[in-house]
């Protein structure tokens, strides 16, 4: 899901979602705030299925969101690095770094959506997005993905990544067939 973001000051960004609910997307909470741009964003426009042009699509239409939960403790000392973990207890960086947008419409009744696998702990996994250096066309990478021993992410170290992609799912497919985040 693409979804461009409007901040107070003016600036914008582009960043990546997932439907994991009839009208429910999960991002990363730096998608959608940035203290240096007046912290939340103002305006998140979520595009599924976006086609960027020329022209540009929008198969399912697209929908205004409201952030209904953030976490804005991602990057405490403010440097726009966000760490991985802290090899300890506690949560910290990308640990931290998710957040919840609500849908004006149930999009997800007419394009379904994308469940939790918590028994994931290691496989061949997709992240799809929409990276700026793919001038955010929609783009899918596969590579391995493990959880990290010890902190609460999935290591990503192989996959191809750019700004843009941040909120975007890693997913897989289970072994029913289906697809499922990770």
């Amino acid at each position: 899901m693409l979804l461009t973001t409007t901040f107070p000051n003016g600036m914008f960004s582009i960043g990546s979602g997932v439907m994991v609910g009839r009208n429910d997307v999960l991002t990363a909470a730096h998608v959608i705030y940035e203290p240096a741009w007046g912290g939340f964003a103002s305006q998140v426009v979520a595009t599924l299925g976006a086609v960027i042009g020329p022209p540009f699509q929008a198969p399912y239409s697209a929908s205004f969101a409201r952030i209904t939960a953030a976490d804005t403790q991602f990057d405490p000392n403010g440097d726009r690095l966000i760490q991985a973990g802290n090899r300890g207890p506690g949560y910290v960086g990308s640990e931290r770094d998710i957040a919840f947008l609500t849908l004006d419409i149930p999009l997800g009744d007419r394009t379904g959506w994308m469940a939790l696998d918590p028994g994931f702990k290691q496989g061949y996994a997709n992240l799809s997005g929409y990276p700026a250096v793919h001038r955010h066309a929609l783009t899918n990478d596969t590579a391995w993905a493990y959880d990290d021993a010890v902190d609460a992410f999935t290591n990503l170290f192989y996959f191809e990544a750019h700004p843009g992609n941040s909120g975007g799912p890693v997913w897989h497919y289970g072994g029913d067939g289906r697809t499922w985040s990770g």
